[in-house]
């Protein structure tokens, strides 16, 4: 499970704060790229089997689609933490009902610092006068680990996956989400890795991405945190992740020009579902046209 020095940790409790949150608008890195991109689209047509025939409402959409795992991808834009962590809630409990299929959230947060159960107050080096000056607010989680900052630039992504009893290793899936960032990184020119003692996804001594997760009823939910274009000045609020003598770094500023965050979304996106055997239906602005969701149909992963 997570350490203390986790930005995010593993956690397998249920017990979640909710707070009301307004969601900004902003138009989606996943909107339909101007020329098909790298890997095929399809257009699935195949009615996953009725409950009944299945004997397990979880494995509805586990082998639907000829034994095609689906995982839905929604782009949720600039998002408080309260309304996102809300909605990652109710997608976990309709998830481990079978109500739906794995979901992918990204997103990005307004700017926000969270403490997770096993954060220490310590590592927050600003007071709450001092965060609200900023345009921030501190809020505390349910998650493991320790304190790591959100905010608009940063590419979040919350996964609500059910792991099958054969993927019931939460440090496995912790690596596999890593691998995601890794290769993501590498199409952009960044060689990232991970750093043996901690958690996440590290450029040298710098870390780009925190990563970790909390598992409830193995349906999985929080993700990772990847500074793209992040304001990078916030995060001397903190000891990010409680981790004293490391230090943070974005994309931007690693490379110049640096990709969009539509690039590294959709090269994510991509990614995840090679790592994790998935067909991704990414939902594009929440349909806005009538037509049905394409799929992105990955070749299997050895990962």
């Amino acid at each position: 499970m997570g350490r203390a020095g986790d930005g995010l940790g593993t956690e397998q409790t249920d017990q979640g704060r909710q707070q009301e949150g307004k969601r900004g608008n902003r138009s989606s890195p996943l909107d339909p790229p101007a020329r098909p991109p790298i890997w095929r689209w399809g257009w699935p047509g195949r009615t996953p089997a009725p409950v009944s025939r299945l004997g397990h409402p979880l494995s509805i959409w586990s082998i639907s689609d000829g034994m095609e795992r689906i995982c839905e991808v929604r782009w949720l834009g600039l998002i408080d933490y309260s309304e996102a962590w809300q909605l990652q809630l109710d997608l976990v409990r309709r998830r481990a009902q079978g109500e739906i299929p794995d979901q992918l959230l990204l997103l990005e947060h307004s700017h926000v610092f969270t403490l997770g159960r096993r954060g220490r107050t310590a590592n927050v080096l600003s007071s709450d006068e001092q965060i609200a000056a900023a345009g921030a607010q501190l809020i505390h989680s349910d998650r493991g680990g320790d304190v790591t900052y959100h905010g608009p630039g940063q590419l979040v992504g919350y996964p609500i996956l059910f792991l099958e009893e054969a993927d019931r290793d939460v440090p496995r899936y912790v690596r596999r989400l890593e691998e995601a960032i890794i290769r993501t990184l590498a199409d952009c020119g960044i060689a990232a890795g991970r750093e043996p003692e901690y958690p996440g996804v590290w450029v040298g001594e710098e870390k780009i991405c925190a990563v970790g997760v909390k598992i409830s009823e193995w349906v999985t939910l929080h993700g990772f945190a990847l500074n793209v274009a992040t304001d990078m000045d916030f995060f001397r609020h903190i000891i990010p992740c409680g981790i004293a003598g490391k230090g943070v770094v974005s994309v931007e500023q690693l490379l110049q020009p640096a990709p969009s965050m539509r690039e590294v979304a959709l090269q994510f996106c991509r990614h995840f579902g090679e790592v994790f055997d998935r067909v991704l239906r990414i939902q594009y602005s929440e349909f806005r046209s009538s037509q049905p969701p394409p799929s992105i149909r990955i070749p299997n992963s050895e990962f």
